[in-house]
């Protein structure tokens, strides 16, 4: 049987909220054996406008956690991976900025971690879904703990992103489109290295529905929720929103193959029931060009000349106005050492 809490923050701070949440799991205890935690949030975006809309982790929730982390004798790192080629994608560095995130080195003792430029340790698979193996960061795969902290959004190619989904962000390679077509058994053989040391706190404050994870619509939840088990975790995320865990392929495989969880023995607590915050969201729908651009972008034959300097300064660029209306939003440019926001 497994457990998650559901709070609903009713005007409430968010910070003892999530020490009472952390306590209630037994974290204190763990913490006092472990050396390394390492904080994953979702930064799927360096721009302005959409970290507004709620397309990354609450600087809320990020601080409550390394404020309560500091309060033991832990070394604490907080990271993810860059994406998208030099001259357009997102950069960890400036998602960071616009959030306020290097703000909270000066209250909190922390290090941030760029993945894509740490060091590498090739992961080898034994029975994998898809993966054979998989270069992963040191300091990463050094933690004796991993807080997940994970959006609640619908995805356009994954379904749901969640806890399982924002894993995919600590795979090192800024072009880890390719794995797209694969997505599913993907994300399940990458959460296996994990899960078993991973906490959960799913951000629920402001959710996103329709073309998620980036440009969707913002949804006012108010709700964090908490797992020692982040399957459980987004088995419940999608209950909330209205969606059955059995169309959700990443968890289903993810079930099969590595958690043999019965998703029908998760049971929920907290100051609120799962059917009093049950809310449909607007599922995201792909229009023909996101079609198009699905089955294009992880060819990698297409994947080298859509992402070469030259495609990206002459044909993607000059089209950008027309591809951000088509996409439903736009990424970040990086030309030379400037960042160009659309």
């Amino acid at each position: 049987m497994k457990k998650v809490r559901i709070e609903k923050l009713n005007g409430r701070d968010v910070y003892p909220v999530i020490a009472e949440g952390l306590e209630s799991f037994g974290i204190p205890l763990r913490l006092k054996s472990c050396q390394q935690v390492f904080i994953k949030p979702n930064l799927v975006s360096d721009v302005k406008e959409y970290i507004q809309n709620g397309s990354n982790t609450d600087i809320r929730v990020i601080e409550g956690v390394l404020q309560y982390l500091n309060n033991y004798n832990v070394k604490i790192f907080l990271g993810e991976s860059d994406m998208g080629p030099q001259l357009k994608g997102r950069k960890v560095e400036y998602a960071l900025k616009y959030m306020g995130v290097y703000d909270l080195q000066k209250k909190y003792d922390f290090t941030i971690v760029n993945l894509t430029h740490d060091e590498k340790t090739t992961v080898k698979f034994s029975n994998p879904l898809f993966l054979k193996e998989i270069e992963l960061g040191k300091t990463l795969l050094d933690a004796d703990l991993i807080i997940n902290l994970p959006k609640i959004k619908t995805h356009k190619y994954a379904t749901l992103t969640c806890s399982l989904k924002n894993m995919f962000g600590t795979i090192p390679d800024p072009l880890r489109v390719k794995y797209h077509p694969n997505i599913h058994a993907v994300l399940a053989d990458l959460n296996s290295l994990f899960y078993e040391k991973m906490f959960v706190i799913v951000d629920g404050i402001i959710a996103m529905e329709g073309n998620g994870p980036i440009y969707g619509t913002p949804v006012n939840l108010g709700l964090l929720l908490f797992a020692d088990n982040p399957l459980a975790a987004d088995v419940t995320a999608a209950r909330i929103i209205g969606m059955a865990p059995e169309e959700i392929e990443h968890l289903r495989l993810f079930k099969e193959h590595y958690a043999l969880l019965d998703w029908n023995h998760i049971t929920t607590f907290g100051n609120v029931a799962l059917e009093d915050v049950y809310k449909p969201f607007v599922r995201s729908k792909l229009n023909w060009f996101l079609r198009i651009e699905r089955r294009l972008l992880p060819r990698p034959w297409f994947l080298k000349f859509i992402y070469s300097r030259f495609a990206l300064m002459y044909i993607v660029y000059p089209l950008r106005n027309v591809i951000k209306r088509l996409r439903g939003g736009a990424s970040s440019w990086y030309l030379d050492t400037e960042s160009l926001h659309d």
